[in-house]
């Protein structure tokens, strides 16, 4: 059978079975007995077989114990190996387990599918634990196997493990004291009472001082002087136990070999004293220097490298400041030495001093404008001596230096001193006269060195005083005054000591046209009585003189004058050899002139714009070559309107000349120096053959008009000139019609009403006196410009008319103006074009 081994006894029948492993089954067996024979020889029984299916529990076998040691390095195994797995169990899934599934000491793990057991070490942990692994095959029976196996992990000593800080890299001379630090780990908790013990190898190194605190580990470092070199040393830690009781680590100390700087030290602050005489030096010690650097060449600088207070030479080799004196220069500076040494790094080293140059007080000196002031007795105004300070230091600027005279006064002269500036004004006492020295001296209130002095003699000589005496003052007279006028003179008081001299007088000039006159030489006496019908001025001069060796003379002065009749006018006719009346008006015949001919043509007929052609037939001229002449007329002094009548009578006129083109004769003409008349023609006002008379206001003060008329083309020529006083001014004959030679001035409309025309601008009534009436007639409207010139074309009057209608009247107040020839002028202001013009006169 293939469950079971089967056997039978056959004497006996009796059936045996034993167990086949893990197998079973079901069978029906029938045994049979036979006796052997013929017949009925059989006979059967059956018995049935049944072999339950009973579960094996899941056998295995461990690996063996683990023994190990603290700390153990990796992963520590224990394997279970499973038994024989019954064919019909093969399928079983076996899952293993662990009890106790963790210790303290150990990181333990089972992998519940093949039953290893793994062990990693736990930091400085020990112990020992017998752990049962047991399998489970999840049957209902007969599930389970158990194998149990020790761990025993060895307690073991742990060296003294530690870290550094680090290398240490500093450079040469470095001023601080390094450390490298010793961080112990941690220590197992069975180790805590062990005491560790540090070391150092080397111990030393000639490049830096090194020194270990054995029980903390720590390593101090400190400079050695100009030393530098590298080396790595290792720090060992010794716990003291039997076993693993060393622990190494190493750190690298580099000294750098760096530049010493070029230190030095300086002699010493400098405090001197302002105007301090000789040299004062600070001078540069060097510091040691190290053998590997001998060979550097140095060199100094200063900054600031100068003061204004001081003057400074420095030596840039030595470093050694010289400091001498600057003139009242004082203050204080801080300065720095700098030594290059010129290498690539730390090639500097500074070091201060510091100068104080204290201010002293200087003097307030002075000098004298003068040494010795020599004057003379009775000197006319002020003579000085004046203090002359010398340049003040800055640093005194704001002191007040009072000034002091020694003697403060003298009986010969009056003094005026002003104590701020040191001057000494003197004027002179009557007749006074001596000698003195005198000290001035300067005092700025400051405790030392506050005072100067400086001397000057004062002489002031004895001198005659020259006979001076006073007048009564000027005389002005009226014409023809009667009786006899007196000038007084009057001596000044004499000093004592000229009291016997003998005073004589003269008069100059001795005798004047325009009066007669007396002088008495004893007294001074003028007097005056009048010359009929003369008048005139002149400065008289009397000289007294008291017949001494100097000042034997004294003068004074008055004038004498002797006014002409009230002004009166005056009218010329020139180039005309007689007086000549115009209506009831006199000309006279051509006078006062200098240079000049005269020319006269009897041929003109009509001369236009004027109705006394006569007046216009003769003039003065240039002569050929000459081209200037004058008239000086002599004048009452007071204003009057000078009016000079012109006509072109030969160019372009009748009786001579080819044409009347302009720029034929251009002149200037002068009145009293000024420039009245500047390229004047003619021709560009009037036009050949018509009157043009020209106004000028005039001022008289030294009794004479002057009149200059000068070519600038041909010959100048005027043909009469009128001089009037303000009162006779509307007498003017340019303003006065001749009743026996009518004529209508073209330029001119008389009436008492106006008479509108086709494009006329009417003035009436004209002549005007006061105010004028105009009557604008003309097609245009608007805003229109009203412009009124005089003869010389000057601008006198402007304003703006708005014309309504066709006809326009407005009203002219001219009571500012003076009587004269005028013109008004229309003008459209968009297109600068002259609508009307017109020309008219004021009389009063």
């Amino acid at each position: 059978m293939p469950f079971a081994n089967v056997s039978i006894d056959p004497t006996t029948g009796t059936v045996s079975i034993t167990a086949l492993p893990d197998s079973w089954g079901s069978q029906t067996f029938t045994i049979t007995a036979d006796d052997g024979q013929s017949e009925f020889n059989q006979a059967t029984r059956t018995f049935s077989l049944n072999i339950q299916a009973v579960n094996d529990p899941p056998v295995f076998v461990l690996s063996g114990d683990l023994m190990l040691e603290e700390n153990f390095v990796g992963t520590a195994t224990v394997s279970a190996t499973p038994g024989p797995v019954p064919a019909d169990e093969s399928s079983q899934g076996v899952t293993y387990s662990l009890d106790p599934p963790t210790v303290s000491f150990a990181n333990v793990s089972i992998d519940p599918a093949t039953g290893e057991v793994s062990v990693t070490a736990l930091p400085d942990a020990s112990g020992t634990q017998t752990f049962t692994v047991t399998a489970n095959d999840g049957q209902s029976e007969n599930n389970t196997f158990s194998q149990t196996f020790t761990l025993s992990i060895r307690a073991v000593n742990n060296p003294p493990t530690f870290s550094l800080s680090g290398d240490v890299i500093v450079e040469e001379n470095f001023p601080t004291t390094e450390r490298v630090q010793v961080t112990p780990d941690p220590v197992p908790a069975d180790e805590q009472d062990q005491v560790v013990i540090y070391r150092l190898s080397p111990s030393s190194v000639p490049f830096a001082n090194v020194h270990i605190d054995s029980l903390s580990g720590t390593i101090l470092i400190t400079a050695v002087q100009d030393s530098f070199g590298a080396q790595t040393f290792t720090v060992t830690a010794d716990d003291g136990q039997a076993e693993n009781n060393i622990a190494t680590a190493t750190f690298t100390l580099i000294v750098r070999s760096v530049n010493n700087a070029p230190t030095f030290s300086t002699s010493g602050d400098l405090l001197l004293e302002e105007d301090f005489s000789g040299t004062a030096t600070v001078n540069v010690i060097p510091d040691p220097v190290p053998d590997n650097e001998r060979d550097q060449q140095l060199r100094y600088s200063l900054n600031p490298a100068s003061v204004g207070f001081a003057a400074l030479t420095f030596n840039t080799f030595t470093g050694m400041v010289e400091v001498r004196a600057l003139p009242d220069a004082n203050g204080s500076q801080e300065f720095v030495i700098t030594a290059d040494d010129g290498q690539a790094e730390n090639n500097l080293a500074t070091d201060t001093f510091l100068l104080v140059v204290q201010p002293v007080n200087d003097v307030p000196a002075f000098v004298l404008d003068v040494n010795t002031l020599e004057l003379e007795e009775d000197f006319e105004g002020t003579a000085t001596v004046n203090a002359l300070p010398e340049p003040v230091p800055a640093d005194e600027q704001n002191q007040q230096v009072v000034y002091r005279l020694v003697p403060d006064s003298v009986p010969f002269a009056r003094f005026d001193f002003d104590s701020t500036n040191g001057q000494l004004r003197i004027s002179a006492l009557p007749n006074a006269h001596g000698e003195a020295s005198m000290m001035m001296i300067a005092d700025d209130g400051q405790d030392s060195l506050n005072l100067d002095t400086a001397r000057f003699v004062l002489r002031i000589l004895s001198t005659n005083d020259p006979p001076t005496f006073s007048l009564s003052g000027d005389l002005t007279l009226p014409w023809n005054f009667p009786g006899t006028e007196e000038v007084i003179l009057t001596p000044d008081p004499v000093p004592a000591d000229e009291q016997d001299q003998q005073v004589s007088y003269s008069l100059e000039p001795a005798n004047i046209s325009f009066a007669r006159l007396s002088f008495d030489s004893q007294t001074g006496r003028v007097s005056f009585m009048a010359e009929p019908d003369s008048f005139g001025s002149q400065v008289f001069t009397i000289t007294a003189n008291d017949g001494q060796d100097m000042n034997h003379t004294a003068s004074a002065s008055f004038t004498f004058t002797v006014l002409p009749p009230e002004p009166t006018s005056l009218r010329i006719n020139c180039g005309a050899d007689r007086d000549m009346a115009f209506g009831q008006y006199l000309f006279i015949a051509d006078t006062f002139h200098f240079g000049g001919d005269v020319f006269y043509n009897p041929h003109i007929k009509d001369v236009l714009q004027t109705t006394w052609d006569e007046l216009y037939r003769s003039e003065r001229n240039a002569p050929s070559g000459v081209n200037t002449f004058e008239y000086d007329i002599p004048l009452r002094n007071g204003k009057y309107i000078v009016y000079l009548h012109f006509a072109e009578t030969y160019w372009g006129a009748f009786g001579g000349g080819c044409c009347g083109n302009l720029g034929q004769r251009v002149f200037n003409v002068e009145v009293e120096g000024t420039p009245e008349l500047v390229g004047f023609d003619i021709l560009e006002h009037v036009g050949p053959m018509t009157a043009l008379v020209q106004q000028v206001p005039v001022s008289i003060a030294d009794g004479s008009l002057h009149l200059k008329f000068k070519a600038l083309q041909d010959r100048p020529a005027i043909k009469a000139i009128e001089i009037l006083t303000p009162a006779d001014s509307a007498t003017s004959i340019s303003m006065i019609q001749n009743p026996n030679n009518p004529f209508v001035d073209p330029i001119y409309e008389f009436g008492t009403e106006p008479t509108p025309g086709d494009g006329n601008m009417l003035i009436y009534p004209n002549p005007v006196p006061d105010d004028m009436t105009i009557l604008l007639e003309n097609r245009m409207e608007g805003l229109l410009e009203v412009f009124v010139y005089d003869s010389f074309g000057k601008r006198y009057k402007e304003f703006t008319i708005d014309k309504k209608e066709r006809y326009a009247t407005f009203t002219l107040p001219v009571d500012d103006l003076i009587p004269g020839y005028y013109a008004i002028q229309v003008v459209d202001p968009n297109t600068g074009f002259s609508i009307a013009r017109k020309f008219w006169k004021i009389t009063r």
